[in-house]
C-alpha cells in the first residue's frame, strides 16, 4: 500500500488517472546505466519517473530543419542527434547539445522559457570557428602571432601608445608628445607590384527625397595647429602643410626611360545639375595667412605667407650631342568662361592686386660670333643685353606659343647691334623664318605671340 502510495506521488495526476480507468497493471523498474526509475505499462511503454531534484533522460532529437519544443514534464531532457535549430526564434544548436524542462510544457515554437539548453561542445574560437577565447597578453599582442586570442581595449591602447599614438577615439587619432606620425599605404611587396594607395574621403552624402534636401558630404581638412604663446620669448612657429609628390624612378638601362614624378592635384568638381538652377562648383583656395600684429612701441608686425606658384624646370639632356632637354612646366592662371545660355553668363576674371613681379634677366651677354646656333637663350619677361662687342652677335628668343609676349633691350653701351633670332622653324612677322631682327644700341622691341610660331611687335 506504502508503495502505490510512492508512485501515485511520482507519476503525473493523469497519468494515474489514466492507469486507474483503465485496469493496467505496472511494474516499477530502474535503468542499470542511467540510474533513472521508470515504469512499464502492459502495452510495453515505459513511462519514465521524476523525482525532485533528478532529470530523466528522454532520448534523442533531430533538429535539422527547425523543430519546436517538445511536449515535456520538469526534469525530462533530451540530446540532439544533429545540427540544427529549435523554436521560433531559432536557436541554432549542435549535435550532442541537450534539452531540459524546468517546467511542465505543451511545447510549440514559443515554449522557450521552459526550457534550458545545454551546450557540450564549446570550441576554442578561431577566424572561422565560433567557440570561447580569451584575452592575449600584452605582450602576445606586440608578437602578433595568435590568431585565436582576444585583444582587451587596454592592451590595444598600450600598443598603439608604443607606435607612437597617443590617443584612439571615434573622432580622433593623436599622436604623442614629440612622436610624427605616418600614415602610409603599404610597400611593393614584390617585383613589379605597385605600393599601395592612401585615399583620404569625407563620409558619404544621403540622397533627399520629395522635398527633402540631399545631406552635404564630409569634409576633408588638411591643416596644421597654431604655435605656442609666449611670454617675454618667441612664439612658436605653425606647423608646415606640404602637398607634394615624390621623384619618379630613375632608369638606368640603355634606351630606357625615368620614371614621371606624380600629379599633384587641388581642383573642386562640377556643381550639381538642376531644373531651375544648377549648384555651384567648390572653391579651391590657395592662400596664406595674414601676419601677426606688433603691440610694443617699434615693434615690427609679422609677414604674410607667400604663395608660390612654380613650374619645374625640365630636365637637361647630360650626354651625347643629338640631345634634347625637357620643357620648363606652364603655370596657368585661368578663368572660367560662362555659361552659354539665352543670356551668356559672365566670364570669369584674374584678379592681380597690388603689385606685380614680373620676371627678368639684366645682364644678358650676346654670343660672340653670332648666328641661330648656340646664341644666347631670352627666357624672361625683360631681357637686357649688356655685353655686345660687335655687330651681329646674337641672342635667340623662346618658342613662340600664343599667349606670351616679352621686351628685349640693347642696352651695351658701345654702339653695337644685336641680331634677336627666333627659334628654328619660327619667324617674326613680316620677316621669313629663322631670320634675325637687328636691334640697335640703346633701343628695345616688345613683341608678342598671337599666332604658334609668330612673333607681332606691339
Amino acid at each position: 500500500m506504502r508503495v502505490q502510495t510512492v508512485i501515485k506521488n511520482l507519476l503525473s495526476a493523469a497519468l494515474v488517472n489514466d492507469l486507474l480507468s483503465s485496469g493496467d497493471e505496472v511494474v516499477l523498474w530502474r535503468d542499470s546505466v542511467t540510474g533513472f526509475m521508470w515504469i512499464r505499462l502492459d502495452n510495453g511503454t515505459d513511462v519514465p519517473i521524476g523525482f525532485s531534484g533528478q532529470t530523466v533522460l528522454v532520448g534523442g532529437l533531430n533538429p535539422a530543419g527547425n523543430i519546436d519544443y517538445p511536449v515535456a514534464t520538469k526534469g525530462q531532457w533530451w540530446f540532439f542527434t544533429a545540427d540544427g535549430s529549435i523554436g521560433a526564434p531559432a536557436i541554432n544548436v549542435n549535435e550532442g547539445d541537450t534539452l531540459t524542462a524546468i517546467a511542465d510544457s505543451a511545447g510549440g515554437a514559443g515554449a522557450v522559457a521552459d526550457f534550458v539548453l545545454g551546450e557540450h561542445n564549446i570550441l576554442q574560437a578561431s577566424e572561422v570557428v565560433v567557440g570561447v577565447s580569451r584575452f592575449s597578453t600584452f605582450v602576445e599582442l606586440v608578437a602578433g602571432v595568435l590568431d585565436n586570442v582576444g585583444v582587451s581595449p587596454q592592451n590595444l591602447i598600450d600598443l598603439l601608445q608604443t607606435t607612437g599614438i597617443e590617443s584612439l577615439k571615434t573622432d580622433l587619432l593623436e599622436a604623442k608628445d614629440d612622436a610624427p606620425m605616418t600614415i602610409r599605404g603599404f610597400d611593393s611587396a614584390a617585383e613589379g607590384d605597385d605600393g599601395n594607395d592612401i585615399n583620404f574621403q569625407g563620409g558619404n552624402s544621403t540622397a533627399g527625397t520629395g522635398v527633402t534636401n540631399g545631406s552635404n558630404s564630409g569634409n576633408v581638412f588638411t591643416r596644421s595647429r597654431a604655435g605656442g604663446d609666449a611670454d617675454t620669448g618667441i612664439g612658436g612657429d605653425s606647423g608646415a602643410v606640404s602637398t607634394q609628390s615624390s621623384a619618379g624612378g630613375t632608369a638606368t638601362g640603355a634606351g630606357s626611360a625615368g620614371g614621371n614624378s606624380g600629379p599633384v592635384s587641388l581642383n573642386s568638381q562640377q556643381g550639381g545639375n538642376g531644373v531651375a538652377t544648377g549648384g555651384n562648383s567648390g572653391l579651391a583656395n590657395v592662400q596664406t595667412g595674414d601676419g601677426g600684429d606688433s603691440s610694443a612701441a617699434g615693434g615690427a608686425g609679422g609677414n604674410a605667407g607667400n604663395v608660390n606658384l612654380i613650374g619645374g624646370d625640365g630636365g637637361a639632356d647630360t650626354e651625347g650631342s643629338a640631345g634634347t632637354g625637357g620643357d620648363g612646366a606652364d603655370v596657368i592662371l585661368r578663368a572660367g568662361a560662362g555659361g552659354a545660355g539665352d543670356t551668356p553668363g559672365n566670364d570669369g576674371f584674374v584678379d592681380i592686386q597690388g603689385l606685380t613681379k614680373e620676371s627678368f634677366d639684366p645682364a644678358l651677354v650676346a654670343l660672340v660670333g653670332g648666328g641661330q646656333a648656340g646664341a644666347t637663350p631670352i627666357l624672361t619677361k625683360h631681357n637686357r643685353f649688356t655685353t655686345v662687342l660687335v655687330d651681329g652677335q646674337s641672342g635667340l628668343m623662346p618658342k613662340a606659343i600664343p599667349g606670351v609676349g616679352l621686351k628685349v633691350v640693347n642696352a651695351s653701351g658701345g654702339g653695337f647691334s644685336l641680331d634677336a633670332f627666333p627659334r628654328p622653324g619660327e619667324q617674326f612677322v613680316g620677316s621669313a623664318i629663322n631670320i634675325a631682327t637687328a636691334l640697335a644700341d640703346g633701343v628695345f622691341f616688345e613683341v608678342f605671340c598671337y599666332d604658334l610660331g609668330f612673333w607681332s611687335f606691339e
